[in-house]
């Protein structure tokens, strides 16, 4: 099953990007695998868009900056484009050469037309008692900085959208992350005819710092949906990447038990088990002094 990647895929001495072969239900499976926690159930997985927009990456912790070392990788254009350095002011796949469809959540949430989207989406399932996911990220793009259009992002948990600027609503692409400077980190600050390297091994012309999408979900519900999309907006070619890593499931804090004060976070069994030991204390202590 390891060979539904492409090994030949593009590669350089520090991040390492492949495409995938296919884009059928085993790959997405493998996927949804890549990027899920231990003890998290994968059922439905499903992918959409061509095989040279959809990827796995390694080796990330080798460059300087990125913050996340390994998992799923996911263009607007060609993941192999990703692989640094920045010798190339818009690395994209020209117009129409994928041709391929938008994404109706995304086009909503952004409020724009979307072309060539690439999107895994699949059902998962957290241990008993998770009350929360989390999902870190990384979007870049060749836009930051250049154009007054943007590439969509969209990590949708049940529906609702979690790739939002920290502490509100606002989805993510190159535009807002940009107008946030605590978020972005600039790669396009170079120039190579007068020997300036870009300070990133990276295409991109800048990308976010690491982001953690957070949703809370349903104690009740027996499993939830995921759907991950990255898009053109309208016709634009520039290429965006939104790389993936560590969906993990939160369990929710016990309840403390009531009557039993500050004590109540230990449980009561654990308050029993600290009474015991202090009681066994104290009659140690009053043989003692009956033997002296």
């Amino acid at each position: 099953m390891l060979l539904a990647f492409a090994l030949s895929s593009a590669a350089r001495a520090e991040l390492l990007v492949e495409s995938v072969l296919s884009t059928n239900a085993a790959t997405a499976t493998l996927l949804a695998g890549r990027l899920a926690a231990p003890g998290i159930g994968i059922s439905n997985a499903a992918l959409s868009g061509v095989p040279e927009a959809i990827g796995t990456f390694s080796a990330g912790a080798t460059v300087a900056g990125f913050e996340l070392d390994q998992g799923i990788v996911l263009s607007s254009g060609s993941v192999g484009n990703a692989v640094g350095p920045n010798d190339d002011d818009g690395s994209h796949v020209l117009v129409g050469e994928w041709g391929g469809p938008g994404d109706d959540d995304l086009a909503a949430l952004h409020q724009t037309s979307i072309v060539d989207a690439a999107l895994l989406e699949f059902d998962f399932s957290c241990p008993p008692g998770a009350s929360a996911i989390h999902l870190d990220y990384i979007f870049a793009s060749e836009e930051y900085d250049e154009l007054d259009v943007y590439d969509a992002l969209g990590i949708f948990v049940d529906g609702v959208n979690a790739a939002t600027l920290p502490g509100t609503s606002n989805p993510i692409n190159a535009d807002s992350v940009s107008a946030t400077p605590a978020l972005f980190k600039n790669n396009n600050v170079c120039n190579e005819a007068d020997g300036v390297l870009c300070p990133f091994d990276l295409q991109a012309d800048g990308f976010s710092v690491k982001l953690t999408a957070e949703a809370a979900i349903s104690l009740a519900a027996p499993s939830h949906s995921l759907e991950i999309v990255v898009g053109d907006e309208v016709f634009e070619s520039y290429d965006s990447w939104v790389f993936l890593s560590s969906l993990r499931c939160i369990l929710a804090d016990p309840p403390p038990v009531p009557g039993l004060g500050p004590l109540g976070a230990y449980g009561l069994g654990g308050v029993l088990s600290a009474l015991t030991c202090m009681l066994l204390r104290r009659h140690r202590r009053s043989r003692r002094r009956e033997i002296s």
